[in-house]
């Protein structure tokens, strides 16, 4: 790019440096467009860690740049030249991901990070050199010269530009890159921070692309077992090949990196800095070096107990213990908003969901100042814990009810019977607040059972309400909304109305202590909430490292939260009609939507990119082979549910653009080839359900967020003008339709008798329509030949009802129950062609899940 001299200024007295482009390749209109755009890059920014730039000009029709003169050296002779970093790294880390969000928030994207473009000065100053290949994005930033930040991109998709060993996959094949493309440059400049080797090898340039595009880097763990697990965490997803599956910003990159780097309090060792800033401050608290973090278990100070830990907080120190689940039991992390733990109002006893060896989950509660774990009879598939005020009961969803138990023993108690498990609180005026089927926003009941009440009413581009959770007035509450992104929101019992206070964070917050404690990209994070003013205050502070998700906290500031442990952790698997496991497929992840190709041979579904969310891309799963593909690549603006054309080789998903709130139906070749097409937009919330066996016409979900009609079927002609027309639109909520093998039926969910139960409407629609359950049902699937029809109940048990649908007539002529089902997701299973075998979503028991910490902080 250039040759640098040490210079002096002579009119301000002080020494500088001078770039200048050599003389013969001054001539050169690409260099000289390249070190052009550098001088731009450079003046748009102005950053502690970012070299600055003086002056431009030329010389004798020569170009030179006058930047800042730093000594010192560069990263790689750091690296490489001197002793293990040791818990420098962070700092380097931090000052780095510091400077790129600086040059990312002025549109400007770096592209050739690696270590020879970072200084480190004598003083441990970082600073980001030579944005030479630098693009400049089109967006403007407030305050920017428009003549800088408008130019013609330095690279265009094509040219392949970068340095081996650190480019992104995106740029190794010549693809569109952006600031993500920088993120991956982060993790592999990091990864050989800590490691003292690049992560990706290869004899030649070549080999080395295509480590970049194929391999992952050798695990971090296997050399260096003494880095925490959330600084690996961080490593990874930097160097995800997907650029979705990437930190979006280098903001929430540096809140991770400041997470782990919290300090600890005084007398640390190096080995202790690069510690989770919790387990750090309790490795350097003598008296409870061998019992608090270092052992899993319990031991002296669990023997301490409560008493203890209020003790020690009342002397502004944070006490921590392990709880870990009996013997043969794995404690749960849970999956999507289900939480599968819960500490009581007053601090002193935890409850949480474990799972034995099979599978099985119940609840087991603890005492705080006891070791002994008890199970609660009669839990058994629950999740969604939360407390009654007072501690007597526990409430929970199972099999699609919320339910409540006396802690002291005894059978659980229906409350409603149209619960989704994905949170719930308990009032102090006895009523609880919990998701229900029926419209997919917050309701309200009384805690011992009752009419149920619609609280919120779903927005434009909504999907689900979820988490809710009640402040100190006990009229105002706070809950998670997702729209393509998670958001949390504050909403009244007194209103419909409501307001967003966070975005881009977990589907939970929880008012404690005088702070909003939330997640954010796998860390818990508190931040000062006015309940005044019903606002934050102040910027977020790392609490804990939670990759899990999961935490609660009680009003007097107990914590618990999952710690060591992923929660995505599902598997698709087949069994039979017993509900026998037949083969389990594929890998672990967490599955959360899947649907058979016609053939049977293929599958696809959904995986949601992180904890607690539920934008996840389509996959496209070989169930013969076992490997499975990504079909889309907006893991944020999609929600994996896609359905297949009778032939097989089409596929009709929801997706919203960046622009707008609503998801509307996009075509796709299943096999990846070609490129999306929109099938309907329009300001309505879409769902594809079923193609019709004829494949004339889609049957999808229509959501427009309006109480009088709550969620209706449409039915999308796919030939001629494709104008939709409604099929089902009544004051209860339609969801889960199927049309019939023969195309002259359509199987449907409604809520018309107060609970979701399973019906059946000829199509077009003269023929009436016949109710299939009694009990309640979700979920429908038809066998090929159209003779059974299969949904679960309200209790999560498979139902195969017998159907006679020859010609007009449509006969239930029996209904039996298969087998109990523990299923997660949304179309969480699916029938063969015979009936004889489910492909489900099974949620095995978690390995490597270390146990729940509890603890008392001094938030104060």
């Amino acid at each position: 790019m250039g040759e640098v001299y040490r210079a002096r200024d002579a009119r301000l007295g002080r020494d500088v440096a001078i770039k200048v482009l050599p003389q013969g390749l001054s001539a050169d209109p690409e260099r000289l467009r390249r070190f052009e755009l550098e001088a731009r890059a450079a003046a748009a920014l102005n950053h502690a860690n970012i070299l600055a730039l003086y002056d431009i000009g030329a010389h004798h029709g020569v170009p030179y740049l006058v930047t800042e003169l730093l000594e010192g050296s560069d990263l790689r002779e750091v690296i490489y030249g001197h002793p293990p970093l040791g818990r420098k790294v962070l700092n380097y880390a931090l000052q780095l991901a510091h400077g790129l969000a600086a040059a990312h928030d002025k549109g400007i994207v770096h592209r050739d990070l690696k270590p020879a473009n970072i200084f480190i000065t004598n003083d441990g100053r970082l600073k980001i050199l030579d944005f030479g290949l630098a693009k400049l994005t089109e967006r403007l930033a407030p305050g920017a010269d428009a003549t800088t930040l408008t130019m013609q991109s330095a690279t265009e998709p094509g040219m392949v530009l970068g340095t081996a060993g650190y480019m992104a996959p995106e740029q190794v094949r010549a693809a569109a890159a952006d600031h993500r493309a920088d993120i991956f440059a982060f993790g592999a400049v990091l990864y050989e921070m800590l490691a003292g080797r690049r992560a990706f090898h290869g004899d030649t340039t070549m080999d080395v692309l295509a480590a970049i595009v194929r391999d992952d880097p050798p695990d971090l763990t296997a050399t260096h077992q003494h880095l925490p697990a959330g600084l690996v965490r961080i490593v990874n997803r930097c160097l995800d090949k997907n650029p979705a599956a990437r930190f979006q910003s280098t903001h929430d990159l540096a809140f991770s990196l400041e997470a782990i780097a919290a300090p600890s309090s005084g007398g640390a060792d190096e080995k202790t800095q690069m510690l989770p800033a919790s387990l750090a401050a309790v490795w350097t608290r003598p008296t409870l070096a061998a019992t608090a973090v270092a052992v899993v278990g319990l031991a002296a100070l669990v023997a301490a107990g409560f008493n203890y830990v209020r003790r020690a907080a009342e002397a502004q120190a944070a006490v921590e213990f392990v709880v870990t689940a009996p013997e043969g039991w794995s404690t749960r992390t849970g999956t999507g908003a289900a939480r599968d733990l819960a500490i009581s109002h007053d601090g002193r006893r935890l409850a949480l969901v474990a799972a034995d060896a099979s599978g099985r989950t119940t609840v087991w509660l603890r005492s705080i100042d006891n070791i002994a774990l008890q199970p609660l009879a009669n839990t058994d598939n629950a999740s969604s814990l939360f407390w009654s005020p007072d501690g007597r009961f526990l409430a929970f969803v199972a099999g699609g009810r919320l339910q409540r138990i006396d802690v002291a023993g005894g059978p659980p108690q229906n409350v409603a019977d149209t619960a989704i498990p994905l949170g719930g609180d308990w009032g102090p005026d006895g009523s609880i607040l919990f998701n229900a089927i029926v419209t997919g926003g917050l309701s309200r009941v009384p805690a011992s059972g009752g009419t149920v009440q619609p609280i919120t009413v779903l927005a434009a581009g909504e999907i689900r309400h979820v988490n809710p959770h009640f402040l100190p007035d006990g009229r105002h509450f706070l809950f998670g909304s997702f729209d393509g992104a998670n958001a949390v929101h504050v909403g009244s019992l007194d209103s419909t109305d409501h307001k967003e206070i966070l975005r881009d964070v977990g589907l939970r917050a929880v008012f404690a202590q005088g702070r909003l404690f939330f997640t954010r990209s796998g860390t818990l994070m508190a931040q000062t909430f006015d309940l005044e003013n019903l606002a934050l205050v102040g910027e977020p502070a790392p609490v804990a490292d939670i990759p899990a998700g999961q935490f609660s906290i009680s009003p007097n500031g107990v914590l618990a939260f999952q710690s060591g442990a992923d929660a995505s952790r599902s598997r698709l698997e087949w069994v039979d009609r017993l509900g026998k496991p037949l083969a389990s497929l594929g890998d672990v992840a967490n599955y959360y939507t899947v649907e058979l190709s016609p053939d049977g041979l293929r599958a696809a579904g959904g995986i949601p990119e992180r904890v607690n969310s539920l934008a996840s891309d389509v996959w496209i799963y070989d169930l013969k082979g076992q490997g499975r593909s990504r079909l889309t690549f907006e893991a944020a603006n999609t929600l994996g549910r896609a359905i297949w054309a009778p032939g097989g080789g089409q596929i009709v998903y929801m997706k919203k653009r960046r622009d707008q709130a609503n998801f509307d139906l996009f075509q796709r070749a299943a096999d990846g080839s070609g490129t999306e097409q929109a099938v309907l937009e329009d300001r309505v919330s879409k769902q594809p359900l079923s193609w019709s066996p004829d494949g004339k016409f889609v049957l999808y979900l229509a959501a427009p967020g309006s109480a009088e009609t709550g969620n209706d079927l449409w039915v999308l002609p796919m030939q001629g003008e494709r104008r939709p027309f409604p099929f089902l639109q009544t004051r209860f909520s339609e969801t889960g339709g199927q049309f019939s093998p023969n195309g002259r039926w359509i199987a449907y969910i409604s809520t018309e008798s107060g609970r979701p139960e399973v019906f059946a409407a000829s199509f077009p629609g003269a023929g009436g329509t016949r109710q299939v359950s009694t009990g309640g049902g979700t979920f429908l699937r038809w066998r090929r030949d159209g003779k059974e029809l299969y949904y679960l109940s309200l209790n999560g048990t498979l139902m195969a009802a017998t159907i006679n649908n020859d010609g007009a007539a449509f006969d239930v002529t029996s209904v039996k129950p298969l087998f109990a089902t523990s299923l997660y997701g949304d179309f969480p299973f699916d029938a063969s062609a015979d009936g004889q075998r489910f492909l489900t979503i099974s949620t095995p028991s978690v390995g490597g899940a270390t146990g729940i910490v509890v603890g008392m902080r001094p938030w104060q």
